[in-house]
């Protein structure tokens, strides 16, 4: 999925975290709400992606949204071309 989509999620009572899929990438940075300092952004990992469905986190919901179950899936097991794969692909069983 390309585009520059992105959400928050509180990480304390002070800071969030920020979210986006960019190209065939999550990204995050951390942000500061006292001070609006912004850290660079990094790429998850998928043991990181893998955590957030797990734990059936506010961000794993707002990704199946945006990717389809299917490309989260690819993502968390480490599939390099994840972003390929369509919500709509069938394949015979």
């Amino acid at each position: 999925m390309s585009g520059n989509s992105e959400m928050l999620e509180p990480i304390g009572e002070t800071a969030a975290r920020e979210y986006r899929i960019v190209g065939e990438s999550v990204e995050a940075r951390d942000l500061d709400k006292n001070s609006a300092k912004r850290t660079s952004w990094w790429k998850l990992t998928p043991a990181q992606l893998s955590n957030h469905v797990k734990r059936n986190t506010e961000v794993a919901r707002w990704l199946e949204k945006r990717l389809g179950w299917r490309r989260l899936l690819w993502a968390c097991i480490g599939e390099d071309s994840w972003w390929r794969f369509s919500e709509t692909t069938h394949h015979p069983a």
